[in-house]
Order: structure tokens, then sequence, then C-alpha cells
């Protein structure tokens, strides 16, 4: 078979494959909704509605022993804008579940 014949037959099979696809859609209309009404609908979520930005995560401060040193530890969490912390001096103040969750205790000689 010649080069010419060959690309004849690429042709003639495309042309099979695109009819075939075209005869598809038509038979099937929400193959269009899957094929682009849907990639579009996810572009659009993930671009504007799901954030994973970080801002203002609750989070409990336990400081036992007030120093200079918690001052500091816990001012850094105050001016930062990915915490929104609450100070307790005693775990037994915690509010209700806040126990079981996520919180940070400072006691004597934690920096050693």
């Amino acid at each position: 078979m010649s080069a010419h014949g060959r690309a004849d037959a690429r042709r003639m099979r495309l042309r099979g494959l695109l009819r075939k696809e075209v005869l598809q859609i038509l038979r099937d209309p929400s193959s269009i909704a899957i094929a682009f009404v849907l990639p579009v609908v996810l572009l659009l979520l993930f671009g504007y509605g799901i954030s994973l930005d970080a801002r203002k995560v609750p989070v409990a401060l336990v400081v036992e022993s007030p120093t200079a040193e918690t001052a500091s530890f816990t001012a850094s969490f105050f001016h930062s804008p990915y915490f929104a912390p609450r100070t307790h001096f005693d775990r037994r103040g915690l509010p209700r579940g806040v126990g079981s969750g996520w919180f940070l205790r400072h006691s004597r000689g934690w920096h050693r």
C-alpha cells in the first residue's frame, strides 16, 4: 500500500470515529454535561468556593505559671492572623469539650 493509501485509510478511520462519537452524544445528551459543564462547575467550586486558608483557628492556651516567657509565647498567638486564642490559667477552667481537642499547656520547665 502506498503512502497516499495509508493516509486515506487513516482519514477514513478518523471520520468514522468522529461520526460514532457525534451519534453517541446525540443519543445521550448527559455526556455533554459530563464533558463540558461538570469541569466548569468544579473549576468554579474549587476556585472560589473552597478555601484552604487557615484563618482564626480557635486554640486554647493553658498558662499554669505566668512568666515573661509565657507572656511572650501567648502574645505571638494573639498577634497572628491564623489563630484565635483564648487564655486559661487552669485546665479545669477550659470550656467543656476543649480538653479533648487541641490546646497548648505551658507549665514550669517546658523550655528545658
